[in-house]
């Protein structure tokens, strides 16, 4: 497994930051940057208020790691990955399967 994670990935969770006007400013911090195998498990179009937009659907294999989990988000090759939902096979296992999309944050 270890020689097929290729890629280079930083996981980044999200920043809540109040601003001035008592709303929040919204922001990515990377918390750590790893090597993954990544698959692409699908590719399709969506609509919706800012017209078609092109979504497509991962699998990430990661060594295991504590800070990884839904919400979060994974740059690679420059595009940002939302990370759906985490395949946790239990703590004897050493990797994470984790299932993400190029679409809209949660």
């Amino acid at each position: 497994m270890i020689g097929r994670m290729t890629e280079r990935i930083q996981i980044a969770a999200r920043l809540r930051t109040p601003d001035a006007g008592g709303g929040a400013v919204l922001s990515w911090t990377v918390i750590a940057t790893v090597w993954a195998q990544i698959e692409v498990l699908s590719s399709g179009e969506s609509s919706g208020d800012e017209g078609r937009q092109h979504i497509a659907r991962y699998r990430l294999t990661v060594r295991r790691r504590s800070d990884i989990a839904a919400g979060q988000s994974a740059v690679w090759r420059g595009r940002r990955l939302y990370l759906r939902g985490l395949e946790d096979a239990g703590p004897q296992q050493p990797f994470v399967v984790i299932t993400a999309d190029d679409g809209d944050p949660l």
